[in-house]
């Protein structure tokens, strides 16, 4: 059935594109053949390998601003330990973007932001992963500060580079695969060990050659500081300006040396605990905006002037209000329905202005505020701890093992329960005992047997979302040295991970939907209907009161809730790798010895997701119930909102890789240094089979301040558990059938899992240049330009593009259109496919300079992106459709980017201050005039401030540092994006500050 539609639907655009890189490939190549002739006849003896720089002490945070895109390899981490005696031969120097252990002198062509733990500390307000999350790169990350309200992946942090998405970054921990936490493969880095990070490198490339499937934007990389001997404590406390969204941080580190150094401990523990933070605290997100459609403008009609879509504050709901409404019928008329108060005492319900099905400006609707629902930080509590030792069991062989876990606990409000509009409102029932005297009297004066109700029911209580995520990860191995400029390494991880949530006050639909069938029953009790048809099957059920906030007994809630019965989602991720890696310097050439690396490894990801009795339910028993609306009948799982289905599924990878480095020019005209990079891996997916990735690429240093980089490569990102196993997950909507003359019905549609998916491929390049000019000291500069085009992306088909791609020709998507004898659709099948493309390009830039000023220490960077293009395209069988992001604003893909840091450092006094850039842009990028008017579509730049403050006691035990941070200074709004749903954030808060004014304060001590 899906089989066809797994072909390649690559376009001739992107076999250009192919072409174009196989073009760059092979123009890599042939440098590295010239620069091996004419060159090396100019070599003279190959020089003697520079010595690495002792370990210095730990610096100080202005000095460790200075670390930026490095040229070189030679740079050790700031704060790294003695090398042990396995790493010795080779003067190891760990390198992120490559699993070369290289000699120093030498450089890679990927580049890498490298920033140090002080830098994210200071900017993220005492979280290393928040001020991560404000590099231009990664603006895309997930936290719970953006997170706007529930989220199946849970509360956590999920980093995303180029927003490209989670799934296509792969997130390391010193160089080694960090597991996934659930079955989309979701990484959540907020387990992570903070108290030992020493700094984060971000390859901003394609590096799937090097470490494997995921790499598709590139790797972020946690460094730790194995070797740290002391013991250090940070304690902080932080709170908004408005007097929410407290934040309480304790991390601890300790390590130690043990067995005549030949063992080394060390021991880590952070707790973050979070409070929420309340929308209607801040006007510019009190004010219930949205883009609504403007009334009597359609596609055919729209203009500049009179645009199909227009922004508007003060919208409200034309169609409930949170004591009930009626919108429709004889009881109405033209200008005002009826709403109903406390008691049950019916008022006007007028309409507003623009009023249309969906929306309406000002009138006697609800607003329903997100603040009603959920907030801007939603509340969690998270605990990590870590355990590494290193112990010498040879002068050539250390021994290691680390253990990481992790508990995080949250519970916040989903979107409230609505129940109205065309989907889903009440039928009332004439002689329904709830009624109003009054309306009961207007029914049977105009024999009116129902009307429908639309009600917020927020008196019922708001769904609760109740998340619990426990964690462990243990690794073991061994790592030597042989021979002359050899190391190896092997090692063992394995890891388990359990995310539950429930869903207390998620309403049972079948227990719901009788509850509000009410009648009198012959004694004059009331009574469920259903109870009366079937008093030994429902005689326990409990009707419900609708009129009027507050008006539902506490009983018939209990009742339609389940009682303490909630839904239930559990994800359960087992992890198992096994890796074997040799690295060394097998010979040398003119230019210097060659630098390689062969490795191994075999991977197991096993996914079970378990769900709850009423979650599977289907049919969802509506037996000898009246006014169940046709939208909800057909669905899978009784509950109102979510329903997930169970499945499981595993799958292995096993995996070789070959990369190396060899320098082809050093020390003649024109060329300081020369050196090529080249990796390939072969893939054996149990699922996907065979699969090819690779990497080429180059460094040119004509003279010893200048260095020119280029990289090409082949990524991939191979289907997880979810996307190959997912159970059916059903919903309904309406599809116009074009085989039955364009009539219209209301069908059931089922998404699922695909075990013939094939992974998503990627083709990178990179190229750029870094600057460290001997004439200016402290200085350097390099610029970057990215190009990253993905194939094969996994999507789906909406049900109606099924309907209509099939009435087109495509006869493998017939097959998953079922329908009755008599013709009629009654379930249409959407399966995971490899269907779409995306593509983004830029220029990233990162500018430093230390200089000392004034007896102090002066440090800056600037951090910036440059959006060129960001662009989905969906394939179809009809041709293809692009979405062009880059300067949208609600898409997060501002033309710029900028975050700068500036640091001084005099005696036990230091300041930073950090300023954050959103260039200006669009609400929508669209290429149909009259969409959206070009003055509503205009949206202004955005700067923020931060200021830190830190004041060190030298001469108090533990040298205290105290510090302050206050981030958005200047408590800069942001500007307003509505949405197309009044729950969502009248903002992007993924690309801007939304908590406005945050003062974050503490103590640092080290022992």
């Amino acid at each position: 059935m899906i089989e066809s539609v797994l072909v390649n639907r690559a376009t001739a655009c992107g076999n250009a594109r192919r072409i174009g890189a196989a073009a760059r490939a092979s123009w890599i190549l042939a440098a590295a053949v010239f620069a091996g002739g004419p060159l090396a006849a100019l070599a003279q003896e190959p020089p003697e390998q520079q010595q690495p720089t002792p370990a210095q002490q730990q610096p100080s945070p202005a000095q460790q601003l200075l670390v930026a895109q490095q040229p070189t390899a030679a740079q050790q981490s700031a704060d790294a330990g003695p090398s042990t005696a396995a790493q010795a031969p080779l003067q190891e120097v760990t390198v992120t973007g490559t699993r070369l252990t290289l000699l120093p002198g030498m450089a890679t062509p990927t580049p890498v932001t490298s920033v140090p733990a002080a830098q994210m500390l200071s900017i993220g307000a005492g979280d290393i992963i928040q001020g991560l999350s404000l590099l231009p790169s990664l603006s895309g990350t997930v936290t719970p500060q953006t997170q706007d309200g529930g989220t199946t992946a849970g509360q956590g942090d999920y980093l995303n580079l180029r927003r490209l998405g989670q799934v296509e970054t792969l997130v390391l921990l010193d160089g080694i695969r960090v597991m996934p936490l659930n079955t989309a493969n979701d990484v959540d880095v907020s387990m992570i060990p903070q108290a030992l990070v020493s700094r984060v490198d971000v390859v901003t490339g394609g590096a799937s050659a090097a470490y494997g499937s995921d790499a598709v934007a590139g790797v972020v990389n946690f460094v730790l500081n194995t070797h740290y001997t002391g013991f250090k404590i940070d304690v902080g406390h932080g709170e908004s300006g408005v007097g929410d969204g407290a934040r309480n941080e304790l991390s601890m580190a300790w390590g130690a040396p043990f067995l005549n150094d030949r063992a080394h401990v060390i021991a880590s523990f952070n707790w973050i605990k979070s409070d929420a933070a309340d929308y209607n605290l801040r006007p510019w997100a009190d004010g219930h905006c949205a883009l609504i459609n403007n009334p009597g403008v359609t596609t055919a009609t729209m203009s500049p002037d009179h645009p199909l879509d227009i922004p508007a504050c003060n919208v409200t709901e034309p169609y409930a209000s949170s004591g009930g409404a009626i919108i429709s019928g004889p009881l109405t008329s033209a200008t005002q329905g009826i709403s109903f108060g406390p008691g049950g005492v019916p008022n006007p319900f007028v309409y507003g202005a623009d009023h249309t099905s969906a929306f309406q400006v000002g009138g006697t609707g609800d607003p329903i505020a997100v603040g009603d629902t959920f907030s801007f930080i939603n509340p969690r509590n998270n605990m990590t701890a870590f355990s590494h030792v290193d112990y010498d069991v040879s002068d050539d062989v250390q021994a290691f093992a680390q253990v990481m876990m992790g508990r995080s606990t949250a519970e916040y409000p989903e979107t409230a329960s609505n129940f109205a509009g065309t989907t889903r409102p009440f039928t009332i029932y004439s002689g329904n005992p709830f009624i109003p005297s009054s309306i009961q009297s207007e029914m049977t004066a105009l024999n009116v047997p129902s009307f429908q109700l639309g009600i917020d029911p927020l008196s019922w209580g708001l769904i609760l979302a109740n998340e619990h995520e426990e964690t462990y990860d243990a690794l073991a191995g061994l790592k030597g040295a042989f021979g002359k400029g050899w190391s190896w390494e092997v090692h063992y991880d394995h890891g388990h991970t359990e995310w539950t949530m429930t869903q207390p006050n998620n309403p049972d639909l079948s227990n719901l939907y009788r509850a509000v069938d009410a009648v009198t029953a012959p004694n004059g009790t009331t009574v469920c209907e259903s109870a009366l048809v079937d008093p030994a099957a429902y005689s326990g059920c409990v009707p419900i009161d609708l009129f009027g906030q507050g008006a539902a007994s506490p009983q018939a809630l209990a009742y339609i809730m389940q009682g303490n019965t909630p839904l239930l989602d559990e994800d359960t991720m087992v992890y198992n790798d096994a890796t074997a890696t040799i690295n060394g310097t097998p010979f040398s050439l003119w230019a210097g010895p060659i630098s390689s690396a062969f490795g191994v490894e075999w991977r197991q990801l096993l996914g079970i997701q378990s769900t709850d009795a009423i979650s599977q339910e289907y049919p969802v028993d509506f037996t000898d119930v009246r006014g169940v609306p046709s939208s909800i009948a057909p669905q899978d799982g009784g509950w109102l909102t979510s329903n997930p289905q169970p499945y499981s599924g595993e799958y292995t990878v096993k995996e070789s890789f070959l990369e190396f480095e060899v320098p082809l020019a050093k020390d003649v005209p024109f060329a300081k240094e020369l050196d090529l990079n080249a990796a390939g891996r072969l893939t054996d997916y149990s699922q996907s089979g065979l699969v090819e990735t690779w990497k080429a690429g180059m460094t040119w240093q004509p003279v010893n301040d200048l260095l020119f980089r280029a990289t090409e490569s082949r990524d991939i990102r191979a289907p997880n558990i979810a996307n190959l196993y997912a159970g059916l997950s059903t919903g309904s909507e309406n599809v116009t059938d074009p085989f039955e003359k364009g009539g219209t019905y209301f069908v059931r549609f089922s998404t699922l899992g695909n075990t013939n998916l094939v992974p998503e491929r990627a083709t990178t390049f990179t190229g750029g240049l870094t600057y460290q000019p001997s004439w200016l000291s402290g200085f350097a500069f390099s610029a970057d330009y990215y190009d990253i085009r993905i194939t094969d992306l996994i999507s789906s088909y909406s049900a109606q593009q099924e309907l209509n791609y099939c009435y087109e020709g495509d006869t493998a998507l017939c097959s998953n259109i079922l329908r009755q004898p008599d013709g009629i659709i009654y379930l249409i099948l959407q399966p995971t496919l490899n269907l779409n493309q995306a593509a983004t390009e830029g220029v990233d830039l990162d500018v430093s300079y230390h200089k000392e000023v004034l007896g102090g220490a002066l440090t800056t960077r600037l951090i910036g992106t440059h959006v060129i293009t960001q662009s989905t395209t969906d394939v179809t069988p009809t041709g293809n459709i692009e979405d062009q992001n880059a300067g949208n604003l609600s898409a997060g893909s501002p033309s710029w980017l900028l975050t700068e840091t500036t640091s001084y450092d005099r005696g036990p006094i230091g300041v930073d201050l950090t300023g954050r850039f959103v260039s200006s842009g669009v609400l929508e990028t669209t290429d149909l005039p009259g969409t959206i008017s070009p003055a509503e579509n205009q949206l202004p730049s955005n700067f923020t401030l931060d200021v830190g403050l830190r004041y060190t006691l030298a001469s108090l035990p533990g040298t205290p540092e105290f510090y302050l941070t206050i981030t958005n200074v200047l408590n800069k709004a942001p500007p307003l994006i509505p949405g197309s749903l009044l729950t969502s954030v009248d903002t992007n808060p993924t690309l801007y500050d939304i908590m406005g004014r945050y003062f974050f304060g503490g103590v640092r001590m080290s022992f």
